[in-house]
């Protein structure tokens, strides 16, 4: 089963990461997807998404992609073992987002 988080929604894994270096909460991607373990939503797939006008930020989403990854790998492996074959997914959307709505 399958759940999508949007913004504000704070990362798990970044939560549980950052706690050991001395943070209360987590980081928040722009959207997760999720996937139900042993009834407990394990995040697998992250997003970020950043506009045309700041190139800067692009590396910056990058990081933070990294970091939402491999937090989620390390939660994951510390939860139930190392599985082979075990990924998780980073996207970083960069642009303009045009939406047409046509209605009849």
């Amino acid at each position: 089963m399958l759940s999508e988080q949007r913004a504000n929604g704070e990362s798990e894994s970044s939560k549980e990461r950052r706690i050991l270096d001395g943070n209360n909460h987590g980081r928040k991607p722009d959207f997760r997807v999720l996937s139900k373990i042993d009834d407990v939503n394990m995040e697998f797939l992250f997003g970020e998404i950043k506009p045309p006008s700041n190139s800067t930020s692009i590396n910056k989403g990058i990081i933070k992609l990294a970091e939402f990854t491999k937090g989620s790998l390390d939660l994951i492996i510390n939860s139930y073992g190392y599985v082979d074959g075990l990924e998780t997914y980073g996207v970083l959307i960069y642009g303009k987002l045009s939406i047409t709505i046509v209605t009849l």
